[in-house]
């Protein structure tokens, strides 16, 4: 198979709305449809991608990474012409070493895969059975190969992929329905390691909102809202109260909704946060870690006011702020990974062209207890204006002020040696400072009157 290197991409950086990130344009890409994974082991994250030319062709092209600490790729036609439909799925499905492509034909929704020898090279193979077009790679049944979950928002229909052993795989029909299916997430809701499926349905199929409890051969399908939202819906899971349990976020055309699961498929509903545009603005959603805590955030993007971090402050009471970091719209789909390797998550934003936002957040590591924390030494205490600290080479270090519930009061660079304190309310707090030494943590208890 012929590979045409065309040329290096350049990235040209925009104003920030907010310094937590930096906004990235990916000239002369337009994208219908993507996967992220590393192609070529160097264990930086690449990008498989259909890219739109015009004229209703599509090219199969690869972003690789160049292997360096920045955000930068060389662009790989690997086949021009290209006719695929859908999101393919990065993975080892054949389980030597590399990962593969998979995608799905247009017309015919037959799964191919663009099989990696390792050195660069991929080769077009049919693997001889129809299926969904928006595929994700996962374990769907804990057996430890990769299989693959997908769905079809043109077939309204959701099927597994299981992986013999071998990167050969066998269909099974999860569920199909005459309605309108709007969006479907995967992940495991009652606790049992295997893939359960959350579903959107359009507003006037009877069903808006239901799950499907994976129990070997058969699925159990529950209502948890019918007839309640109006507009295309979409779903997403993710623990967003950081107790163990898979909770489900909902989006009604213009709010997002958390459904927080209990651990026993009881669900309870917080609402979360809502887009500034029509009723029917909120276009797409996104969770992921951006600040190293370990609890979930969110990101909302919308068809005319741009995207949204809504900071999860507090996974005890499910408290959030709201930050507007781009004026990219509308936006019709946002993912996280790590593209740069630095331990954090960036943030992938497809409107037609295609934008990245590196993460510049200073992350707060989950594991404070494994490292080693430093005792800071303040003054006065009690405060009540002004906290001092006496240690002047910690100039410049982040700091964090968290309640006694562990929520996220106030943070930023400490650039004096005082820190404000007047406008936090009564109580007792913790304050950690991240030094500009790598993994060196100081931490001091205080009582604010």
């Amino acid at each position: 198979m012929r590979t045409f290197y065309l040329f290096i991409f350049l990235f040209i950086a925009q104003l920030n709305f907010a310094q937590d990130f930096s906004q990235i344009s990916l000239r002369n890409i337009k994208n219908y449809g993507y996967a992220v994974g590393n192609l070529n082991q160097d264990s930086f994250p690449d990008i498989f991608m259909f890219d739109y030319q015009g004229n209703n062709q599509i090219d199969a092209a690869l972003l690789m990474h160049t292997g360096e600490d920045t955000i930068a790729y060389n662009y790989i036609k690997i086949e021009e012409d290209f006719k695929a439909v859908g999101e393919p799925a990065i993975g080892d499905f054949d389980m030597d070493g590399d990962n593969d492509i998979l995608y799905t034909i247009q017309g015919t929704y037959y799964l191919f895969q663009f099989t990696n020898d390792g050195n660069g090279t991929f080769t077009k193979d049919s693997l001889g059975i129809t299926t969904s077009e928006i595929l994700e790679a996962m374990d769907v049944d804990n057996d430890g190969d990769l299989d693959v979950a997908c769905y079809s928002t043109n077939r309204n229909s959701v099927h597994f992929l299981l992986n013999q052993g071998d990167g050969s795989f066998v269909k099974k029909l999860v569920f199909f329905t005459s309605d309108p299916l709007d969006d479907v997430a995967f992940g495991d809701l009652d606790g049992d390691l295997d893939i359960d499926v959350a579903m959107v349905f359009n507003q006037n199929s009877g069903t808006n909102f239901s799950y499907l409890i994976n129990n070997g051969p058969t699925f159990e399908e529950t209502v948890l809202m019918a007839d309640k939202f109006s507009g295309p819906s979409l779903v997403k899971m993710g623990d967003l109260n950081f107790d163990g349990n898979t909770d489900l976020i909902i989006n009604n055309g213009r709010s997002a909704y958390g459904q927080i699961n209990d651990g026993n498929l009881n669900f309870t509903e917080k609402y979360i946060a809502q887009s500034q545009g029509s009723p029917v603005d909120l276009r797409s959603i996104e969770i992921a870690d951006v600040t190293g805590d370990g609890v979930v955030d969110l990101f909302l993007g919308s068809n005319s006011d741009g995207v949204f971090f809504i900071r999860n402050l507090s996974a005890a009471d499910l408290s959030y702020s709201r930050t507007k970091i781009s004026n990219i719209s509308p936006s019709f789909e946002i993912r996280h990974a790590d593209l740069d390797n630095d331990g954090d998550n960036d943030l992938i934003i497809d409107n037609g062209d295609f934008w990245i936002l590196e993460n510049n957040i200073e992350q707060i590591p989950l594991g404070l207890h494994d490292l080693e924390v430093k005792v800071l030494d303040i003054f006065p205490n009690p405060v009540t204006a002004y906290i001092q600290i006496k240690d002047q080479q910690l100039l410049n270090s982040a700091y964090f002020i968290f309640n006694s519930d562990g929520r996220l009061c106030k943070e930023g660079i400490l650039d004096s040696n005082s820190i404000e304190t007047s406008n936090l309310e009564a109580g007792h707090y913790i304050l950690l400072l991240k030094s500009k030494k790598e993994n060196e943590f100081y931490r001091s208890t205080f009582l604010k009157f």
